[in-house]
């Protein structure tokens, strides 16, 4: 089993980045928003899960625990194997998958790829009690996706150093007409630096 992966990433592709680790390229599948968050030629740490099949074997990876347990999570659920659980982890932050399963959040669950209403309530009936068991029953106040005109903004805060997710937080009520410098004046000011 492997844990944890740390090395540089050399090459980033839609849903997966290669780590060089001790002069080996492994080929690690992330979901599209940990993609947006990976920085080729700089070192990085995922945390991963194996899924080993008659004819495959695949590495996951996540930036935080907490995404690796959601989708680990995710995949015990019936009908749902490692791509589908990535579509939605790709849709959804962990926090913002909670909410909608503690909430029985059925219409926000169907919007993510390959999930229908029937696998929504069945990802609901599975995970809600082994969450609450694992997370416990606190509902997240988490506020929806930052819209994607901000990319660019994003890109620039976290290029200076700023972590995605405060980045987000500070562009979440920002207007997405203004301009890239407008953007990351008012998000500066919102972080409070």
């Amino acid at each position: 089993m492997i844990d944890i992966v740390k090395g540089i990433a050399i090459l980033k592709e839609e849903n997966s980045v290669t780590i060089m680790v001790g002069g080996i390229g492994l080929l690690i599948n992330v979901s599209s928003r940990e993609n947006k968050e990976i920085r080729l030629n700089e070192e990085i740490t995922l945390f991963t899960k194996m899924v080993v099949r008659e004819d495959d074997i695949s590495i996951y990876g996540f930036i935080s625990k907490r995404e690796r347990s959601i989708f680990s999570l995710l995949t015990m659920v019936s009908g749902i194997g490692p791509k589908v659980a990535m579509g939605i982890m790709g849709m959804y932050g962990e926090e913002e998958l909670r909410k909608y399963i503690l909430s029985s959040d059925v219409k926000s669950l169907t919007k993510a790829p390959g999930v229908g209403k029937k696998t929504a309530e069945r990802i609901i009936l599975e995970l809600k009690d082994r969450i609450v068991k694992i997370f416990g029953d606190f509902i997240p106040d988490v506020k929806e996706s930052v819209p994607l005109e901000n990319d660019d903004a994003i890109e620039a805060l976290v290029g200076l150093g700023f972590s995605a997710i405060e980045v987000k937080n500070a562009l979440m009520n920002v207007d997405p007409s203004l301009s890239v410098d407008d953007k990351i004046k008012i998000a500066l000011k919102n972080i409070g630096r």
